[in-house]
């Protein structure tokens, strides 16, 4: 009688290119959604004015900070665009909420002292008297 030897499975060594691709495709399409999907932070923006002995504030990307932005005579509440109006209600919202009595302003450099006139009177109602202002460094 004849013994049969089992038949052994051939080592795969080989990598499928196409499958490799489309899969480097879909993480980097996620990647690059990810980044765009997030909401822009407004004070690193190229129209910021510039202060010769500006601070570095680390607190202003904090979650409960209060930041105000005003871009293109656009006024900016964190990310939700909102009216001038609704700005009072809005701080003290958050205040109620736990965040800190400290405004952070980024204002364009080309935006009109009337329109940050009316913010800074709209915060100074709401009770908070300290306010920082985001500029970029002047580069030497």
């Amino acid at each position: 009688m004849r013994r049969f030897r089992p038949i052994r499975n051939p080592i795969i060594s080989g990598i499928n290119i196409g499958m490799f691709n489309l899969v480097m495709l879909v993480v980097a399409l996620c990647l690059l959604f990810v980044q765009f999907a997030s909401a822009p932070t407004f004070h690193y923006a190229l129209g910021l004015p510039r202060a010769k002995h500006s601070i570095w504030m680390p607190e202003a990307d904090r979650q409960l900070a209060i930041t105000i932005h005003l871009r293109g005579g656009q006024l900016w509440y964190r990310n939700d665009r909102v009216a001038l109006a609704d700005l009072r209600a809005r701080i003290l919202e958050d205040l109620s909420h736990g965040a800190a009595q400290k405004v952070y302003l980024s204002v364009d450099a080309h935006e009109q002292y009337r329109a940050v006139k009316e913010i800074l009177d709209c915060v100074q109602s709401a009770g908070i008297n300290r306010i920082a202002f985001l500029c970029n460094p002047r580069l030497l």
